[in-house]
């Protein structure tokens, strides 16, 4: 008797759940633009500012690595960074080379022979 009442309930809930991905995927696509823009924006200050150490750094380093991915738009988003002149290209930024095939080698005062990923990020959002 209590399996037959809460049926209804049970239809009701995963109607909801379907409902709101749906409305979650309409709006991702209508605002894909303004959310691509806001990644830019936000993706290219946290490079600027990039210090290995705090929460957005981390952010950046765990985007380059799971999309294997370097600077917003390629590696040499890092030149303008403030971590560059001293400590060049961040190891997020590197390719494993027995893996990763599209690579460039850097060179730089700090690592002379870096080889690395040549897509940026943004084209990857």
């Amino acid at each position: 008797l209590l399996k037959m009442s809460s049926f209804p309930i049970y239809v009701m809930f995963l109607s909801l759940v379907f409902l709101a991905e749906l409305v979650a995927g309409i709006s991702g696509f209508v605002f894909r633009h303004e959310i691509k823009g806001t990644f830019q924006r936000t993706f290219s200050e946290a490079v600027k500012n990039y210090n290995s150490q705090d929460e957005r750094s981390l952010a950046v380093d765990n985007v380059q690595r799971s999309l294997k991915c370097c600077g917003v738009l390629n590696y040499t988003s890092w030149l303008s960074s403030i971590w560059f002149p001293n400590n060049g290209i961040p190891p997020s930024c590197c390719a494993n080379t027995h893996t990763d095939r599209q690579t460039h080698t850097v060179h730089t005062d700090k690592h002379t022979h870096l080889s690395c990923l040549l897509q940026g990020c943004y084209e990857l959002v």
